[in-house]
């Protein structure tokens, strides 16, 4: 049977597909509220962190650090830090001597 040149079975598919989107959807949606359900200790420690933490979370704690450490190393070399060195290892001998 057709009604205006499309086939029912088309609009039935078409039908199905909604049914399996908010299907998904609510499964998610009930994942996303479980997770928001946790609960917290008393204390946060590493352990609970590791435990509750996704990945996603330790790879970019990771690379914040490596990024801090490599960003001092790089100011380490710069002319700014080579005068405040050499300015605070000034004062310090000027202390030493009074």
């Amino acid at each position: 049977m057709t009604r205006g040149g499309y086939w029912l079975a088309d609009d039935a598919g078409v039908v199905n597909q909604a049914i399996t989107r908010l299907e998904i959807q609510t499964d998610k949606e009930q994942a996303f509220v479980d997770e928001k359900n946790v609960t917290y200790p008393e204390k946060v420690t590493l352990k609970w962190l590791y435990q509750h933490a996704p990945v996603s979370s330790w790879e970019w704690l990771a690379g914040i650090i490596i990024s801090v450490f490599a960003l001092g190393i790089a100011f380490s070399e710069t002319p700014l830090y080579k005068s405040l060195k050499v300015e605070k290892e000034n004062v310090i001998i000027e202390s030493k001597k009074n």
